[in-house]
């Protein structure tokens, strides 16, 4: 039994009382389960690839700053950036669903906030905010393209490709691998945050997109935070490598900022859990 199947079965005591959350609790320990006894396996035996993903998940810190937590203080939708925002007067949020909280906070900053996401029907009202019914893609991607607009056409459509010190945030449900993998350095360089979650790390079809689009982040941009989103499985690689399906990351200009090495242990305080039922992801030290 691994040490998240026991972590959930702690929690199922917990809500035993209430059967609807027994069932959610219950169900995730199957799918944790399931996860346990065909990837553990098959991610031990390609130990190059485990390797090559914590070279490439590496965290530093930032000499002379904080991170602070931007949106939601006590559910999803909020992700803990670098607390050096004075700049960020253009936002690009791809991917809201119904969570606005972190484009509210840009807003209220007098930022303008681009806001992208071709599945719901509109946003709330407020004159910094600037929604699209179009979501995002890879330059290579050939169907759906009157739903779709590259990064690059984003740019482009709102007259920000001479601009810089912007902040990027995407949620985009696995398309951020087709985005990643075909960023050229100059688009990256014009934002000095971005913040992501990303989809299918447990996933091995995905392997070769995943390795290729995070070397492509790390040209320009250093990765800073990660947190394990609980509503997606994980696997116990070794003692001290804890690889969730769903990870929230911060990535910051690496011309920017002095990086040191990390000594944060992960979730922070800043960090919360995704589905309060569930526990906590625990990276630890994570490098």
């Amino acid at each position: 039994m691994s040490f998240y199947i026991k972590k959930l079965a702690r929690y199922f005591t917990t809500v035993s009382n209430d059967s609807e959350e027994m069932l959610v609790v219950i169900k995730k320990m199957l799918e944790q389960e399931m996860a346990d006894r065909c990837l553990y396996p098959v991610f031990r035996k390609d130990e190059d690839y485990v390797r090559t993903l914590r070279s490439l998940l590496k965290v530093m810190d930032l000499e002379g700053f904080g991170y602070r937590r931007v949106g939601n203080p006590e559910e999803d939708g909020g992700y803990v950036m670098a607390d050096d925002l004075d700049r960020a007067k253009i936002v690009y949020s791809i991917g809201i669903a119904r969570e606005v909280s972190f484009d509210r906070f840009f807003a209220d900053r007098d930022a303008d906030v681009y806001m992208y996401d071709h599945t719901i029907d509109g946003v709330e009202k407020n004159s910094r905010f600037h929604w699209k019914d179009k979501g995002i893609c890879g330059s290579e991607q050939k169907t759906d393209r009157d739903k779709l607009m590259t990064l690059d056409e984003m740019l482009k459509d709102n007259g920000h490709t001479e601009c810089d010190h912007m902040i990027l945030k995407m949620d985009v449900e696995g398309a951020e691998w087709d985005v990643l993998c075909s960023l050229p350095e100059d688009i990256l360089m014009k934002f000095d945050q971005i913040v992501m979650e990303l989809h299918g790390m447990l996933d091995l079809s995905l392997k070769d997109k995943i390795k290729y689009g995070l070397w492509a982040v790390n040209r320009t941009h250093q990765l800073v935070h990660v947190h394990g989103n609980n509503v997606g499985n994980v696997l116990v690689l070794d003692d001290d490598f804890i690889l969730p399906d769903l990870i929230e990351v911060t990535y910051v200009r690496r011309d920017m900022y002095k990086l040191i090495p990390s000594k944060r242990f992960f979730p922070t305080s800043l960090d919360v859990r995704s589905v309060p039922i569930f526990p906590e992801i625990p990276l630890g030290y994570w490098n």
